[in-house]
């Protein structure tokens, strides 16, 4: 299922090399991450009532993290980014996951499709004479629906590796600064 996700650009994976200290990283990286559920569905309406003011919500551990960008109105940031972070050569080596299926966007074609078929069977029930012109108006209503959601998808996971990568070089611009 990845490979095809991979391959549909819903889901997207890099490692990044840091040559700093992994604590260092790890507290720059909490820094930057507010506290919160970074896959709960109902919980990303709330995001701005969430105390901070940072663009992350998640959570961040010693070896990996699970975040999520923080919910803005009619802005697409429904994907989530789930990393590991390792230490090589004296560098700090982060292999990222930024994947757009997440616990709230499986449902959604899951509720398109029982539309389509609730109201291909309500035409053909109701309006028999008129149920070639009715399926095909809501199997195009259908398909245009999957696409556009796809497209969010797509923008979304490449917006949330571009943002993490930018975060990252940030981060280690600030160490080589402080040093």
């Amino acid at each position: 299922m990845a490979a095809i996700f991979e391959k549909l650009k819903l889901r997207e994976q890099f490692e990044y090399q840091l040559e700093i200290d992994k604590d260092v990283f790890f507290d720059n990286l909490k820094q930057i991450v507010d506290k919160g559920n970074s896959s709960d569905l109902f919980s990303r309406q709330f995001d701005k009532y969430i105390d901070g003011d940072n663009d992350y919500i998640g959570s961040v551990y010693k070896d990996n993290f699970r975040i999520r960008k923080r919910y803005e109105l009619f802005n697409n940031n429904s994907s989530i980014a789930i990393g590991k972070i390792n230490i090589k050569n004296n560098t700090v080596s982060i292999s990222t996951s930024v994947t757009a299926f997440n616990h709230s966007n499986v449902y959604a074609p899951i509720v398109f499709l029982v539309l389509y078929v609730g109201f291909s069977i309500l035409g053909h029930s109701h309006f028999p004479e008129l149920f070639l012109i009715f399926f095909r108006s809501i199997t195009i209503l259908y398909i245009s629906l999957i696409v556009l959601l796809f497209v969010l998808m797509r923008k979304a996971v490449a917006n949330l590796s571009s943002e993490l990568e930018a975060d990252f070089d940030f981060i280690q611009i600030k160490n080589k600064k402080n040093q």
